[in-house]
């Protein structure tokens, strides 16, 4: 298949000070998408968020966050 799995540390950054950690993930080239076993962790704008996992469309560019809790920065959007 058209598989690529990540062993170890993956780290993700982009505009407006967007980023995302977290370990062992396998990308499905063909389906264009991308799962983490490993605990995620990560910064956006309106604040910080650790998770259990994530998973994400690429196509679609979409994240989603398995057991995430989010701290979030008072008056950080305006």
């Amino acid at each position: 298949g058209q598989k690529i799995a990540i062993r170890g540390p993956v780290r993700v950054v982009g505009p407006d000070g967007y980023r995302i950690e977290t370990r062992d993930v396998m990308v499905d080239l063909k389906q264009r998408r991308l799962a983490s076993s490993g605990p995620v962790s990560g910064a956006m704008r309106l604040g910080q968020f650790r998770a259990q996992s994530m998973s994400a469309d690429l196509g679609e560019r979409t994240v989603t966050l398995r057991g995430a809790r989010l701290k979030i920065v008072q008056g950080a959007v305006r």
